[in-house]
This record gives C-alpha cells, structure tokens and sequence, in this order.
C-alpha cells in the first residue's frame, strides 16, 4: 500500500469524524429532565421487582410450612474450595524432604 494512500485515508477518516452527528442533543436542562425521568422509572421498575421477589419468598416460606416440610435450610451460596496444584505439599515440606521447591538457576 502506498503512503499516498494512506494519507488519503486518513484525511477522509478525519473528515467523518469531524462531521458525525452530535452525541449531546438538546441543553442541558432537557437532557437532565429526560435522565432523571429515566432514572426515576428504573428505580421504580426495581422496588416493584423486589416487592414482588418478597412477596414470592413469602408465599414459598408458607406453602413449604403448610406442607410440613419443616424449614429448609437455605443456600449461602458459598464455594466449595477446590483441591489443585496448590494444596498438599508445600515448599518448606519440599525442602525439609531434601527437595528443591522451586526452579534452579542456571550455572554460571
């Protein structure tokens, strides 16, 4: 590809951007009219979400003690540790054992 080219490219690349379309339409007034209203909205989509997530929770907490289930024990969530190439051994073991723990230098 010859520079002149790229020079060309780069000038008509330069040119779009130049000419875009304007992100910020408006003033500033409106904008922040329409992003409170939005902000407003989503807050309320949300605390109806979580009035209902704990209407749900309340209704499953009654039917599983109308059944007589009794009271389930509920998930933390926690991870169980996984057991890899970090467990057992480790250095000062190694190095008690008479082993190198880690890589050896090279000789000089």
């Amino acid at each position: 590809m010859a520079r002149g080219n790229q020079r060309d490219l780069a000038r008509e690349k330069n040119l779009k951007k130049a000419a875009g379309p304007n992100k910020l339409e408006g003033n500033p007034l409106q904008r922040n009219a329409a992003n409170s209203a939005a902000l407003a909205e989503k807050v309320a989509r949300k605390q109806a979400k979580a009035e209902e997530d704990a209407k749900k929770e309340a209704d499953d907490a009654a039917r599983l003690a109308a059944s007589g289930g009794g009271a389930a024990a509920p998930s933390l969530g926690l991870k169980k540790k996984k057991e890899g190439k970090g467990q057992g051994l480790d250095t000062l073991d190694l190095l008690d054992a008479g082993l190198g723990g880690g890589k050896k230098k090279g000789k000089k």
